[in-house]
């Protein structure tokens, strides 16, 4: 059993090769879900995570292959460091997190690249499209500048 962080920073659990997602929390269990959505299994572990008290239905599908698990890993670590380390490379980046993995091709590498760099791009403040807005924008900051003077 492993426990994990999500693409999108939610909890995630690793047990007999299939991925779960944390779904509910109670005061005693937690209860996740696998990932796949159409599947039925799910697991209640106690309070800490660190034990299973239960397993549901059994899954509906194969597990996933050790290349899909790794790129999972890579693309939530990936995102996370984008987002931290603005000045760094891309291929830096990507070359510090890849590091670690054993399965990752070089056609991986370039997509992680290119995720860092639509991750950062998600990060910059978006342009006026119209004249009514960079009016509006510019009025704020105005306001907000002369504000700060003021007091």
């Amino acid at each position: 059993m492993e426990l994990f962080v999500t693409e999108r920073g939610n909890k995630g659990l690793r047990f007999n090769n299939y991925t779960y997602r944390l779904i509910e929390v109670n005061k005693k269990s937690k209860r996740f879900r696998c990932t796949k959505k159409d599947c039925p299994a799910s697991l209640l572990t106690d309070c800490d995570e660190q034990n299973i008290v239960k397993i549901g239905k059994p899954h509906n599908h194969e597990a996933p292959s050790t290349h899909a698990k790794e790129m999972q890993t890579a693309r939530a670590s990936i995102k996370r460091k984008a987002e931290d380390s603005l000045n760094e490379r891309p291929s830096k980046l990507v070359c510090s997190v890849v590091s670690s993995f054993s399965t990752i091709t070089s056609r991986d590498l370039d997509n992680l690249t290119r995720q860092v760099r639509q991750y950062r791009l998600k990060s910059r403040p978006k342009l006026p499209k119209t004249r009514e807005e960079k009016n509006v924008n510019n009025y704020f900051i105005k306001t907000l500048f002369y504000r700060s003077l003021h007091f």
